[in-house]
């Protein structure tokens, strides 16, 4: 399949200019339209975008410069080459051009094998930036991607737990400049282990992957769930009272109570035991001991049955 022609847009208000070029262009398989001054000009570059613009000097209505300033102040056709045509011979003229973005000017009359060469050497120009800027979206792109990995738990597609932390540092210092309310909430499957161990691992990694799912709609925009640790998850939760953060544990653990996992033919009883701390507390005064209070509330729910909520203090 071949590939479109380079599409090369002539602006002169000379008919015999622009039959003259095209001769000289379409024989070497460039498409060429035209325009026949500089406000024409502008409006076919906004309808289709050509690869390369051969653009008058002196025309009616916009000379060629001020179409030029007017092209290269718009993003999208910044990058489009401009081979200004002059009959003047003044340097003036050209670094006038030049500094309103031109790339190259010929001199009238123009000469055939010189006009080639510089349509040439401008598409050759454009190819190789158009390339360099498909690299550097695809190379931003990646780099995007490698951050979002690095954060993410790949199992259950929620937060890992550098990011938690991080995200909880920041969380506890700003409760605590501003003496507002911070939570958290930490939660571990019940039995995990005996799933594992009876099922084997690719049930227990599928249990996982639906409690990230679960965990994920039962949170607020601005809160947190992430996966702390194999079978333990932790959720943060800013501007949470001690009433608020007992209401968001215990419907997280009614969520996971009342869905059905299911391994193969098998419904598997899936429950979590949940543990929640709130600061301002008299015993808490970092996000290491806010979690540990957390974790002493679920180390509690543990004790008294699983598939409960408790709260420390």
């Amino acid at each position: 399949m071949s590939e479109d022609p380079v599409r090369i847009l002539v602006v002169d208000d000379n008919r015999g200019n622009l039959r003259a070029i095209r001769a000289q262009l379409e024989p070497q398989g460039f498409r060429v339209y035209e325009a026949a001054d500089g406000q024409e000009a502008i409006a076919r570059v906004r309808d289709e975008a050509p690869d390369l613009i051969l653009l008058d000097l002196i025309m009616p209505k916009l000379n060629g410069i001020e179409v030029c300033r007017i092209l290269k102040a718009q993003e999208r056709f910044r990058m489009i080459p401009v081979i200004l045509l002059t009959a003047r011979d003044r340097v003036e003229s050209k670094v006038e051009g030049l500094e309103f973005g031109a790339d190259d000017y010929l001199t009238k009359p123009i000469d055939p094998l010189e006009l080639l060469a510089r349509v040439k050497s401008m598409l050759r120009i454009k190819s190789l930036g158009d390339e360099l800027r498909a690299a550097n979206r695809k190379l931003t792109e990646m780099n995007r991607r490698l951050q979002e990995l690095s954060i993410t738990d790949p199992l259950t597609n929620l937060h890992n737990r550098l990011f938690c932390e991080k995200r909880l540092a920041y969380e506890f210092e700003r409760a605590d400049r501003y003496r507002s309310h911070l939570s958290c909430a930490m939660a571990d499957i019940d039995h995990f282990k005996q799933i594992n161990d009876t099922h084997g691992h690719a049930a227990g990694d599928q249990v996982l992957r639906e409690l990230g799912a679960i965990f994920e709609e039962q949170v607020r925009r601005i809160d947190l769930a992430a996966r702390f640790g194999g079978e333990e998850f932790l959720f943060v939760l800013p501007e949470t009272d001690r009433d608020e953060a007992l209401h968001v544990a215990e419907r997280i653990r009614e969520a996971v109570d009342r869905h059905v996992f299911q391994w193969e033919d098998l419904a598997l009883p899936v429950t979590v035991s949940v543990g929640a701390a709130t600061f301002p507390h008299v015993e808490i005064d970092s996000e290491k001991t806010l979690v540990k209070s957390a974790d002493l509330a679920l180390y509690r729910a543990k004790r008294n049955g699983r598939n409960r909520v408790e709260q420390f203090g």
